[in-house]
């Protein structure tokens, strides 16, 4: 278990998160940036349930640091529709079964995370029929590259839902408190 002001992330948004690194053609690039044993922490991310998520936020900055932003909302693009997507693909079509909108996958993301990162709270508070701000709730202050990676989280809810979208607005607070205003069309 994590310390009280720590979280983890589950071996395979780990191996996710190496898998869409490696396809992105990011990965080769960053682990030589590395020394020998930050880049075997990544050879085998499935050897244990559990990571302490300093692996993935090391990752994910040495790939921003050496590839841009751009590469890392991509990886957090892909890690979701790749990765966490399908082990969660029943509850996405349940939401989404009569037809909803990005803000059926919203409301449900605090269950839909579960696999992927302990403790995390995440709310939807609704705004209007395609608008709404996501709150996200780490129990420690996050490095850039966490909410740079939900960018493309974001982007993947608006594709499944075929509902043109963007981020408003986008803050981190103190303790890990990111939001996220949204919009998106009919």
């Amino acid at each position: 278990m994590p310390e009280h002001d720590s979280y983890e992330l589950s071996a395979a948004y780990m191996n996710g998160l190496v898998s869409a690194a490696r396809s992105g053609g990011f990965l080769d690039g960053a682990l030589i940036t590395m020394t020998e044993l930050e880049r075997a922490s990544y050879q085998q991310p499935a050897r244990q349930p559990w990571w302490d998520a300093r692996y993935g936020e090391h990752l994910a900055a040495v790939v921003g640091e050496v590839f841009g932003e751009w590469a890392l909302e991509q990886v957090g693009y892909t890690v979701v529709a790749e990765v966490m997507g399908p082990l969660v693909k029943a509850q996405i079509e349940a939401a989404l079964a009569t037809g909803a909108g990005p803000e059926a996958l919203f409301a449900r993301l605090n269950d839909l995370a579960k696999p992927a990162v302990r403790p995390l709270h995440i709310g939807w508070t609704s705004a209007s029929a395609t608008a709404g701000r996501l709150e996200l709730r780490y129990p420690r202050e996050l490095k850039k590259e966490t909410q740079v990676l939900w960018r493309g989280a974001i982007r993947y809810a608006f594709e499944i839902t075929h509902r043109p979208g963007k981020i408003v607005a986008e803050a981190q607070g103190p303790a890990g408190h990111l939001t996220y205003q949204l919009d998106w069309t009919r």
